[in-house]
């Protein structure tokens, strides 16, 4: 499963639009993906694997990993795990 953080997502700037625009259409539940820290949500992306990759991709065409973070729980055999990490 893959995640956006929801703090970085809802800043209001035409490259933030871009991304929001991407997430809009498959956007799930809010999760806490830091915990302990008080931008640590994010919203997940509702749709399978290989579309929610994709949307990373496209993000991270655009984003660093420090501007709009996103998150995975696979682990490094694919399965998932109970934590999250930034990719």
């Amino acid at each position: 499963m893959f995640a956006v953080n929801l703090g970085d997502l809802v800043q209001d700037s035409l490259d933030h639009r871009m991304a929001q625009m991407l997430v809009a259409p498959v956007r799930g539940d809010v999760i806490t993906a830091e915990p302990g820290r008080v931008d640590g949500f994010a919203v997940l992306l509702a749709c399978d694997d290989t579309r929610a990759q994709a949307i990373v991709d496209v993000i991270r065409l655009k984003f660093a990993k420090s501007a709009l973070r996103c998150y995975t729980n696979a682990g490094k055999t694919g399965k998932p795990t109970k934590t999250w990490r930034r990719i």
